[in-house]
């Protein structure tokens, strides 16, 4: 590797925005720090106006503030309270829907890995 391989990239806030534009356009949900209870926590985002803006986080052991940095910085903190597990692995999520139908069961699957993986169990039981 060579240093230039290192070196420090950084989107411009405009293409920062249009990617998110893009992204939202696309159909995905994003999802992005934001400001809440005088913390730093991830929530939903609709654009890049609501990341918060100019602000870092002082911790130590059992404290956490945050600050105003003077400038149009963002993400000049790290997340203190808050996790991105509840988004990557949610505590409840329907997989599939069983219903009756002329006797036999019927599986419905509500995302789209779910409907590949019954369609494949499916193919090689029945």
């Amino acid at each position: 590797m060579t240093d230039t391989d290192w070196a420090i990239k950084h989107l411009p806030r405009p293409k920062l925005s249009g990617l998110l534009c893009h992204l939202k356009g696309l159909g995905y949900r994003l999802f992005g720090p934001v400001k809440r209870d005088n913390a730093i926590v991830y929530d939903e985002i609709d654009a890049a106006i609501d990341l918060p803006v100019g602000y870092r986080d002082q911790q130590e052991g059992g404290y956490y503030r945050l600050e105003p940095t003077g400038d149009e910085s963002l993400f000049s903190y790290v997340v203190g309270p808050d996790s991105w597990k509840k988004y990557l692995f949610p505590p409840q999520e329907t997989i599939f829907k069983a219903k009756k139908q002329n006797g036999k069961l019927v599986f419905e699957a509500v995302n789209t890995w779910i409907q590949a993986m019954l369609r494949d169990v499916k193919n090689y039981y029945w």
